[in-house]
């Protein structure tokens, strides 16, 4: 499990959010939204960022070889 906690969360929708947590069970965000309702993550992996969006990925890949 990961938690990454930043300034800024930038959501899929709505408002940015202050004080934003990203909380990641393996590869699925399990949680996304103020620090304040963020579950607790006894023994994750913790980080720092000034800005997060979760739900991007790396979209530069070579299908033909």
């Amino acid at each position: 499990m990961e938690r990454i906690s930043a300034d800024v969360l930038i959501p899929g929708s709505g408002e940015p959010v202050e004080h934003g947590v990203v909380v990641l069970d393996g590869a699925t965000i399990a949680y996304a939204g103020p620090a304040a309702g963020a579950p607790a993550t006894p023994g994750a992996v913790e980080s720092r960022a000034a800005a997060v969006m979760p739900g991007l990925w790396d979209c530069h890949n070579h299908l033909m070889g």
